[in-house]
């Protein structure tokens, strides 16, 4: 998904201009895209209930605009980093590896497990950008299914 996004202080206007997914349009790609952070958003809920584990997060839709194809989200906490830039606790890579094995199971796939749609704080996992989410894995080489994140992670970056 090609956008652009503005930074409040608050929150996220994120803006689509693209879309991978030819057979769709630019308003049901945003639509795609809200409805499955929405699935994921409640799939959190569900897990940190059912597993007793807390800390994964996925930013809260505020509002949208199909016709400007635009979305307006809650913004990461300003200590929320990287993969990139700072080392992260084998803990939260495998918190973060049991709820996308949980939401596999209910049939919920991010489809776009890269390092700038996943950040940490001290004690959380923020997932993001879920343009690519469907009810089914990606076919090919892309798909990394969440009990393998933790060792695609390590080989990636060999921490």
């Amino acid at each position: 998904m090609h956008s652009r996004v503005k930074y409040l202080s608050s929150k996220v206007i994120k803006t689509v201009t693209g879309y991978e997914k030819p057979h769709l349009s630019l308003s049901d790609a945003v639509f795609n895209e809200i409805k499955f952070q929405k699935l994921f958003y409640e799939a959190s809920c569900r897990f940190c209930l059912s597993s007793g584990e807390s800390g994964i997060k996925i930013p809260m839709i505020i509002d949208f605009d199909l016709c400007s194809n635009t979305i307006i989200m809650e913004r990461l906490p300003i200590e929320a980093y990287s993969l990139l830039e700072k080392k992260v606790a084998l803990p939260l890579l495998t918190k973060l590896a049991k709820f996308l094995d949980y939401c596999e199971e209910k049939g919920l796939y991010h489809n776009d497990l890269t390092e700038e749609n996943i950040f940490f704080t001290d004690s959380e996992v923020w997932l993001i950008d879920f343009g690519m989410s469907d009810s089914k894995p990606v076919d090919g080489d892309d798909f990394i299914p969440g009990s393998e994140i933790v060792e695609y992670f390590k080989q990636k970056y060999g921490k």
